[in-house]
């Protein structure tokens, strides 16, 4: 198990994790979520979950049951049995084709992280908090193939149809004002094309929250336990 960890008080002792310098054929999943209360802006928190994984195809699928990972129909919580552990993150048994694109893998570690915001944040920021708390753990591991599953859609548009456009218009928008979280979209952007550079495959997939999809419901898990030490840390 590893945990990337916010470098605050008790949080400041990262678990860095032995990666083969080459990982032509390893991958990585990431389910990233932020979490806000008691309203918007709120005491923030994020958290990240995963696995990194061999892109070989096994004969036996192995499930969360199987490995003590707690559960989920995309992996459905109360489905845990069926829960299987693919190149495409966790998935159903019946969503599991065997064919080249959505297959059974073996996993090598999972990957836990969570941190709180000093001050309070919109529920957006907190999103990207997580997110760039991803990517900073991916940078400079040359993981070969990377998914990044987030239950917001202001995080998964934004890196799939906006960030380029941020970066070229100077991050401003069409009236010339500042894009709202630009200098965490800016260190986003960086952490990108850094990953990029290692000619790494890298997708980001929109996910619903709170219906019980394995994966975000653990990143969400860890993202609440970060928002409620923000929440300590200010009473």
């Amino acid at each position: 198990m590893a945990l990337i960890l916010d470098n605050k008080e008790e949080l400041d002792k990262e678990i860095k994790v032995p990666v083969n310098e080459n990982n032509s054929e390893i991958g990585i999943i990431l389910y990233t979520d932020g979490s806000v209360r008691p309203t918007n802006p709120g005491y923030g928190g994020w958290g990240v979950h995963g696995y990194t994984y061999n892109n070989i195809k096994i004969d036996k699928p192995i499930s969360v049951k199987s490995v003590e990972v707690e559960t989920d129909d995309d992996c459905l919580i109360n489905k845990k049995d069926n829960c299987i552990i693919t190149n495409k993150g966790y998935l159903g048994s019946n969503k599991v084709d065997n064919s080249n694109t959505i297959y059974p893998v073996k996993p090598i570690i999972f990957i836990d992280g969570l941190g709180s915001h000093p001050n309070k944040v919109t529920n957006n920021y907190a999103e990207l908090t997580a997110l760039y708390k991803a990517l900073e753990y991916i940078k400079d591991k040359n993981f070969k193939y990377i998914t990044i599953f987030s239950d917001s859609q202001y995080v998964v548009f934004g890196m799939n149809q906006r960030i380029s456009n941020y970066a070229k218009n100077g991050w401003v928008d069409r009236d010339g004002i500042p894009i709202i979280n630009g200098d965490l979209w800016k260190n986003i952007y960086h952490l990108y094309n850094e990953i990029l550079k290692t000619n790494s495959t890298i997708s980001f997939h929109y996910v619903e929250a709170h219906v019980g999809i394995y994966g975000n419901e653990l990143a969400d898990s860890s993202a609440v336990t970060g928002m409620n030490y923000s929440t300590m840390k200010n009473i």
